[in-house]
């Protein structure tokens, strides 16, 4: 798995206001958040975890394919490309031969636990600890760090929190950024996989202007 060096990565500061303004104003019409139309926030955030996401299609811009519930693991389990997936934390063995089974080779566990590493690694599948606070202000050194270790182990690599649609979110926001995405289309991938743009709204913030400035730099 390779990152791709941005060259340009320009964020508008009425992006940042925007976002600003989505956290700090509740969607109160029940019915109205779970739309899936354009100012959709999905299903999860109306408490309806279990719920699917929409599929990528034309219509919504996305590039992901939803791999549904697999034996094992908590929730459902998305694929973004050859090299990075994500979902839910391990509730059983299964959810190591479900892993296995993809092909994956690394887990990134945001939260971890022994029994799941002892899990994966009897497959064969190495575990590497990834954890940081929910909606905590990612510092510039945390970010990098977690893009280093997504390039630094061997792929398909799988990211998990506890459900696999907040932190590990975040790590998808990371990862697509650093693939050239736009930060607007990562953030709406985000919100369409299960994420919440207000509950995330500080480690979001934190992650794309570090990264609008770290990678600005290299210009």
């Amino acid at each position: 798995m390779y990152f791709f060096k941005l060259r340009r990565f320009w964020i508008p500061s009425l992006f940042f206001l925007a976002l600003n303004m989505f956290s700090q104003s509740a969607l109160t019409d029940h019915e109205e958040a779970c739309d899936w139309g354009l100012n959709r926030v999905t299903a999860y955030e109306c408490g309806f975890r279990g719920a699917l996401p929409p599929t990528a299609d034309e219509w919504n811009h996305q590039f992901y394919e939803v791999l549904g519930k697999r034996d094992g693991l908590k929730t459902w389990l998305v694929r973004y490309d050859d090299h990075f997936y994500r979902g839910g934390e391990l509730e059983s063995i299964d959810g190591a031969h479900s892993l296995a089974k993809l092909g994956i080779k690394t887990v990134f566990a945001i939260t971890s636990a022994d029994k799941e590493r002892e899990w994966l690694e009897s497959v064969g599948i190495k575990v590497v600890d990834l954890s940081f606070d929910k909606n905590a202000s990612l510092g510039q050194s945390q970010v990098r760090h977690i893009a280093e270790q997504l390039n630094a182990h061997p792929s398909p690599v799988y990211v998990h929190c506890v459900g696999g649609t907040q932190r590990g979110g975040v790590v998808g926001v990371i990862y697509r950024l650093y693939h050239g995405w736009d930060p607007g289309q990562a953030l709406l991938e985000f919100a369409y996989l299960g994420g919440s743009l207000k509950a995330n709204n500080n480690t979001l913030k934190a992650v794309l202007k570090t990264l609008s400035s770290t990678l600005g730099m290299q210009n």
